[in-house]
């Protein structure tokens, strides 16, 4: 019987079809390679052929031989710089074979962006970074694309809140260069990312670090009283600080802060002008105002931006007890009064009462503690009656009543005239 011979073991590659000689980075050869691949004698069927190319990246670059021992390449495509590349082939252990002719690698379309200089890894808040950052439009072997463009880069940070100043460059042959861009953000790492409309972003390797900046406003770091009495030391004195565009507190010593009011124009006592500390904190001490109402603060020092405190500082006239007080109010209106319940009280009752040629609305308002909020409806007493004759009554056997400041707010629910207010406690 005849002896039936296969294939051995391959020894021989050879390039029946040389791949093209030029090529586009990025794209599949116009011409695909095909290897065939013998014993010596016969070919050599389900050899993996693989193919490389020196100084590149090669995708696609398997291929795995047929009956008839060919390997034809399908979408292999060269990945590099500009340049003149050699494809070479091998199969299992063999070595490997160049093709017989190079690839002439040209530069391809526009993919990605590469940063080629870092930005500076610290910066203080709102300054320009001492480095700027260069970024690079890319083909997709890592090539510099001057054609097409300009692109237009933009910078944002990778994560947290920041404001970038100068935040876009336009590129120019390819290179998109920054100029005064700044991070203005508070005190911490921030990853600058890079992005153009249709290619892929970049990330800066490492975060800029950002630290307090320059001086620019003033920041309210401890609220003052928001109930006082006329000329009497407020319990809660301000604290005022310097701090950055971005909220970073600067420690700015020699600060001058002035107290002054929004609107109005009350008389203060105490120490209305204080100067910051080592820290950039301005501690006023033994603040008191006069006449009676209600007022925003406003702090202001030279170049900054001034800052109002958070809430209204409501100064209530003090009460005599069992003495009437004439009250008189335009609509909208409020004045506050104040009286101070001793330990044994147990009575404190407030009468609003009308005279002769009374005109108008007036609503009664107390509250323990703190002046009432008559725009969120929060007191311990509104008898909300029409007119202006309204009583509210408080006790201990009621269990109503405290001892310390009682606030007395008359609120002209319509502008009002010859109404009398009387407080008595006992």
């Amino acid at each position: 019987a005849a002896t039936a011979l296969s294939a051995g073991t391959a020894t021989t590659i050879t390039v029946s079809t040389q791949p093209s000689t030029s090529a586009t980075n990025g794209v599949a050869l116009a011409a695909q390679p095909v290897v065939h691949v013998t014993d010596g004698l016969n070919p050599v069927a389900g050899a993996i052929v693989t193919a490389t190319a020196p100084g590149a990246s090669v995708v696609n670059a398997t291929a795995t031989t047929n009956a008839s021992g060919d390997a034809t390449f399908t979408g292999l495509t060269l990945l590099g710089l500009a340049g003149s590349y050699q494809l070479k082939f091998s199969a299992n252990a063999l070595l490997p074979v160049p093709a017989g002719v190079t690839t002439s690698l040209g530069v391809g379309g526009a993919t990605h962006l590469g940063i080629t200089t870092e930005p500076s890894t610290t910066a203080q808040s709102g300054a320009a970074l001492g480095t700027q950052p260069v970024v690079r439009v890319l083909d997709a072997g890592g090539a510099l694309v001057t054609a097409g463009g300009p692109f237009t880069v933009t910078a944002s940070v990778l994560s947290g809140t920041a404001v970038i100043a100068n935040a876009t460059a336009t590129s120019a042959s390819g290179i998109a260069t920054f100029s005064g861009l700044s991070i203005s953000a508070l005190a911490g790492g921030y990853r600058l990312v890079f992005t153009a409309s249709g290619l892929a972003p970049d990330t800066a390797v490492a975060a800029t670090v950002v630290s307090a900046g320059a001086a620019a406003m003033l920041g309210v770091i401890t609220a003052p009283s928001v109930t006082a009495i006329t000329d009497s030391v407020w319990a809660q004195q301000p604290v005022v600080g310097v701090f950055d565009q971005a909220g970073n507190a600067v420690a700015a010593s020699g600060v001058s802060v002035t107290t002054g009011v929004a609107a109005g124009s009350p008389t203060f006592t105490g120490t209305t002008t204080a100067l910051t500390d080592g820290l950039g904190h301005a501690t006023f001490s033994g603040l008191a105002m006069r006449p009676a109402g209600s007022y925003t603060l406003r702090f202001t020092a030279p170049s900054l931006t001034a800052v109002d405190a958070p809430d209204s500082i409501v100064v209530a006239t003090p009460l005599a007890n069992n003495v009437p007080t004439t009250v008189t109010g335009g609509v909208i209106s409020t004045q506050t009064l104040v009286i101070r319940v001793l330990p044994g009280d147990t009575l404190l009752r407030v009468v609003l009462d009308t005279l002769p040629g009374t005109s108008g609305d007036a609503d009664l308002y107390v509250r323990f503690g703190d002046a009432a909020n008559v725009a969120q409806d929060i007191h311990d007493c509104f008898p909300n009656l029409s007119g202006s004759n309204e009583v509210c009554t408080f006790t201990t056997a009621s269990g109503t009543l405290r001892p310390g400041l009682w606030y007395i707010s008359v609120y002209a629910f319509f502008a009002f005239a010859n109404v009398t207010l009387t407080v008595t406690r006992q």
